[in-house]
Formats: structure tokens, sequence, C-alpha cells
């Protein structure tokens, strides 16, 4: 039985030496043909275009074929991030036997000006001299540049489509796109408008992510997915009322109960935004990186921040958050340096994390009568001071704002039917005069 064992294992070192050997083989070195490196494949004679460590610029041809030792390869694919950065392309051509091209092959090619794919392409094509390059089976665009002009026979703007494309100024998304890919724009910082035509039914995560240049999003009226109500500058899912993605000038509808996922993620040009009170919760990394937002205030329809919902907002200095918060996500407003003041409506503090907010330079501005427990509560206790603030004049119910409410409660503690409180005016008594003294609180007036 040892022999067995021992002649088995010989065998199977046998077998791996063989694998391996093989393995060497089938790579060669990566070579360099003609100013474009290449993986050669001996066993299939086929080739792979790769990176250049200095990177490609100005005009890139890649042929049908590349000829290496006497050996004539076919080139078949352009590999994952070939021409990643390549900040100095201009132009590049592709063969025709080009079969596959992988992922995020030509992202962050900022001067890109011209995308050819050749005639005789089965797999590809660059249609009506589009400036891009063209999925042909399924009739996605997998690759643009800030010359592309999307022909009318495109279905689908792929992941990653324009991502980078930092010289895009402009572009016409016709009315045959159903699909917009996850971060196909992705920091196109110079592009100013985007129009969503009718035909669209599916806008994946992070599309429009850090354009930061974005003035006006529209979504045209007939779309039966998404809509712009109110000409808000933004993207909003109708059935759910999320709005999944804003810009610089976005107003957000009262009817909007939602800030999406990364909605305003990277918006590097929003100042300040106000978040109306139908908005009932505010998603993850919503406003991750609005480095220019100085305030922000969160009314007392909210009852959850996300994760990461406001971190590297350096220039956030003053939050207010409302009464209604029962749920504060991990770094929600984590790496906002210039944090001084957090102003909260909540009388019973929630559970945060460690890293929720910099505290340990701001002032915690709580309810009257709640010092006590933001001082004995887990990560509230670390902020520089915790001060208390004055009951609100007026604020008869309790809630923390001064509005109609109150009077609906002052009325009913008048009729008997809650328990005396509500001497508004200071008089030592509850009658129809408190009604009067809080109307014109809430006017204004006092």
């Amino acid at each position: 039985m040892m022999k067995l064992i021992k002649k088995q294992s010989s065998f199977k070192h046998i077998l791996l030496c063989i694998c391996l050997f093989a393995g060497i083989n089938a790579f060669a070195d990566e070579v360099e043909i003609d100013g474009i490196w290449y993986n050669l494949v001996a066993k299939t004679k086929q080739a792979e275009v790769t990176s250049k460590s200095e990177g490609y610029s100005g005009v890139v041809n890649i042929p049908e074929t590349v000829t290496y030792n006497g050996v004539i390869y076919d080139v078949t694919s352009i590999g994952d991030e070939a021409f990643y950065n390549c900040t100095g392309l201009t132009s590049v051509t592709i063969g025709n036997s080009v079969t596959s091209i992988g992922n995020m092959a030509f992202l962050d090619c900022s001067e890109l000006t011209s995308i050819n794919v050749e005639v005789g392409n089965t797999t590809y094509d660059s249609r009506n001299d589009c400036n891009a390059i063209i999925e042909t089976a399924t009739n996605t665009l997998i690759a643009g540049c800030k010359n592309t002009t999307i022909p009318s026979s495109v279905t689908c703007i792929g992941d990653y489509a324009f991502d980078e494309c930092s010289g895009l100024t402009s572009i016409t998304i016709p009315n045959s796109v159903t699909s917009i890919g996850y971060a196909a724009f992705l920091d196109c910082t110079g592009l100013t408008s985007i129009t969503i035509p009718n035909s669209v039914t599916s806008i994946y995560r992070e599309a429009f992510r850090g354009c930061s240049g974005l003035t006006s999003i529209k979504v045209n009226t007939d779309n039966t997915t998404y809509d712009s109500r109110n000409d808000c500058n933004a993207i909003i899912e109708t059935a759910s009322n999320i709005l999944i993605a804003g810009c610089k000038n976005t107003i957000i509808p009262n009817s909007v109960t939602s800030i999406g996922d990364e909605a305003f993620r990277g918006c590097s040009s929003l100042t300040s935004i106000t978040i109306p009170n139908s908005v009932t919760s505010i998603g993850n990394m919503a406003f991750f990186n609005c480095s220019s937002l100085t305030s922000i205030t969160i009314p007392n329809s909210v009852t959850s921040i996300g994760n990461m919902a406001f971190m590297v907002c350096f220039s956030l200095t003053s939050v207010t958050i409302g009464n209604s918060v029962t749920s504060i996500g991990n770094n929600a407003f984590s790496s906002c340096y210039g944090l001084t003041s957090v102003t909260v409506g909540m009388k019973t503090p929630v559970s945060i994390f460690p890293y929720t907010f910099n505290s340990s330079a701001a002032t915690l501005l709580v309810p009257a009568g709640s010092k006590s427990a933001y001082e004995a509560a887990d990560y509230w206790k670390d902020f520089k001071e915790i001060v208390e603030m004055a009951p609100l004049r007026g604020d008869v119910n309790g809630d923390g704002v001064v509005n109609i409410s109150d009077v609906t409660t002052l009325v009913s503690i008048i009729l008997g039917q809650e328990p005396l409180r509500g001497d508004v005016n200071g008089d030592g008594e509850v009658n129809i005069s408190d009604v009067t003294t809080l109307v014109n609180i809430i006017l204004g007036k006092e």
C-alpha cells in the first residue's frame, strides 16, 4: 500500500509539472510590437492588447494580426484597463479581428476624440461614424468619448461607457435607449446638462455621480418610469417618489419621500439644499463628498439617515437634525472636519457609531431636559461641549417646532380635552389670548 501511495504521489507531481510547463508556454512574455503591448497565446496564436507602463498617447491603430518570431497572431482581445488613464490618447482604431474588450478598457481617456471600429468587425461597430464602440448584437454602447454621437439604434448605454470622460460637455440620448448602466457618466465633470428621453426605463446607480458641472437635469414628460417634476433639476423614480440623481441646481419637490443612495454623491459644486418635510429617509452616501455644502437642516419628517450620508463634506459647519430620527448610520457625518455645531431635536439620544460625527471640536445642542441623557450616551458624550437649549416659546405639543399643530393642541387644552399647559403669553392663565399670541409667533410677529 505504501508503494502505491508513493507512486500515485509521483504521478501527481509529474502531472503538475506538465501543467505548469504547459501554462508557461501558453503565454509568451509580454511583447511590444509597433508601439503596442500584447500578451501572445502560443497555443491558439492569439494576441491580447495590454496596458503600457507609461500609457498610450496620440493615435493607436490596433491591427488584425501581429507577427512575432515568424509566427502570425490574430489580435482578438483588448484586456481589462488596457488604455486606462491614457490621458494623451487622441484616436484609436480597432481592427476586424477583435472579439473581446475588457472591463474599463478605455476608462479616463479624457482627450480621446476619435474611436473607430473597422467595418468588417462582426462583434463591435462604430455605426454612423459615432465615435464610440457599440456591441453589435445587443446594441449596447460600451465606450464613448467627448465627440460621441449616440446613434438612434443604440438601446443601452453600458456600465462605465463615458466614465471619467471629463472632456464631454454635451450628449444627446436618443429615444431608442432604454437603459443607462452603472457609472455610465461617472465623473464627467464637463457635462453641463442631460435630458432623459421617454424610452428610458432603468437607470443604474452612480450613472451621473461626480458630474459636478451639471446645472440642468430633465426627464421627458412622457417618461412613465422617471420624472423631473416641478422643473426640479433631478431624476425622480415616479412610482416610489425617490430622488435618485441630483445636481447643484436641484430643488427637491415636497412630494419626494426619499433621497436615494448616492443621489448627490460627488456633487462638489452643491453649496446648499433644502430638504422638504415630505422626506422620510436619506440614503447611504446620499451627499457623500459634497465638499462645498456648508450647512444642512434635516426636517422632523426624516426618520433615518444612511451610512456615510454626509461623509467627506469638508465645508459643512452646522447640522440640524429633526426630532423624528431613530437611526443614524455609520460614518454619517464622518470626515466633516469643519463641523462646529450639531443641533438635535430628539429628546432621547439614538444609538450612533464611534465615527458617526467628527465630534471632538463641535458643540452639541440638545432639547431642554435632555442634557444628562446625552452626557451619558455612548459617542454623544464625546462632543466638545453639550448645551441644553431653552424651551421653544409656543411649542405647546413639545415636538420641537412651532406651527399650526400647536394651535390645535392649545385649543384642545382650553376645551379641557388635554392636561393644562400652554401659557404662551405668560399671564398665568391658559385661554384664547394664548392662541392669539401663538398665531403671532407662527406668523413672525412676536
